[in-house]
């Protein structure tokens, strides 16, 4: 439930979905909003229609969601051990993917459509639109935490203990970038400059792509699951505390200089969200704030919004001109931002 909101920032869609909201995702052309729960529900809502398709879903939980680029299909990955390809238009399953261990962590499509990737267990698997294996990786040493494809579509990062492992699809051949550490999110920077990870040590750790040259950035408070690149691949925003710290990316990278540091939450952050072309920057707390920055290097806030309950995920419309929240009482509330 909506507590309040400051200088007029009032939802125009609310709807509950069962229980805590562990992902959302816009379709493409922005009319539709995927969100899943943790109990294991998928439920995609048609905002240009005010229709609503309920999916089977996941037995035991759902984990991710990721929308084809075109807009048609809707992968989800769940506890069931199973990855399910959906017609969002029509609300049916088209494909029951078998994930290779009992939970499966990851699902994503790569951005030219071709490839759908799944991560479960030690193993990633790639199919394709028809639903057909393509290839599959050898046992990693360790549990595969997130994966993330290369903005080109053609290389997937592989994020575990002990670094990252960049997979080709078509044959999954291997280049590790090698670490020792737990890794718990993966992002690329969208010019491909860079992939970065979120740690299990509280720290985050940069790779330049062309070299495999590596920064490992410390003094966090918590372990990093937040990571978000604005659009322009200058400034990455992360979390690991309660304040926004924001690296400046250019020119030689983040090496050597000192982060924008965004005070407003007095509890941790649960959350940090670019907008996908402009500027403002959304993050998120435990304690059910919701701040939007007017951009990623001033202090000043553009709105701020408070929900009863912990703020689990946001995300940006394409268009950039609606912030989608999802909290752990399982309420979703979209807002027109100005």
């Amino acid at each position: 439930m909506l507590v309040n909101t400051k200088q007029g920032l009032d939802p125009y869609f609310q709807s509950r979905i069962g229980d805590y909201v562990n992902s959302l995702s816009w379709s493409p052309d922005g009319k539709r909003l995927a969100t899943a729960a943790i109990s294991g529900s998928v439920v995609v809502f048609d905002l240009s229609e005010s229709k609503i398709h309920d999916l089977e879903g996941h037995r035991f939980g759902a984990t991710a969601l990721s929308w084809h680029p075109r807009g048609l299909l809707l992968a989800s990955a769940g506890q069931d051990g199973k990855a399910r390809v959906w017609d969002a238009m029509r609300g049916q399953e088209l494909f029951n993917l078998d994930g290779g261990a009992s939970w499966v962590e990851c699902a994503a499509w790569s951005p030219n459509g071709d490839w759908l990737a799944t991560a479960a267990g030690r193993e990633v698997r790639f199919w394709n639109t028809t639903g057909d294996q393509v290839s599959s990786t050898k046992a990693f040493e360790s549990t595969v935490a997130d994966i993330a494809w290369a903005p080109d579509g053609n290389i997937l990062a592989a994020a575990a203990y002990g670094g990252l492992t960049l997979l080709d699809a078509k044959d999954a051949r291997q280049v590790r970038f090698e670490w020792k550490g737990s890794s718990l999110v993966t992002v690329w920077s969208p010019d491909g400059r860079f992939i970065v990870t979120g740690d299990q040590d509280a720290t985050v750790h940069f790779w330049y792509t062309d070299t495999g040259q590596d920064l490992q950035m410390s003094g966090y408070e918590t372990k990093v699951r937040e990571l978000s690149w604005n659009a322009t691949s200058r400034y990455l925003a992360t979390g690991g505390g309660k304040a926004v710290v924001v690296w400046d990316c250019s020119g030689k990278g983040p090496a050597g200089t000192r982060p924008t540091m965004l005070r407003f939450h007095q509890d941790v952050l649960t959350a940090v969200a670019f907008q996908n072309r402009s500027k403002r920057l959304a993050s998120a707390s435990l304690d059910g704030y919701v701040a939007i920055w007017k951009d990623a290097t001033s202090q000043s806030l553009h709105r701020q919004i408070r929900l009863e309950t912990e703020v689990s995920r946001l995300a940006w419309s394409p268009d950039d001109r609606s912030l989608a929240v999802g909290d752990a009482s399982g309420q979703v509330t979209v807002f027109a931002v100005p």
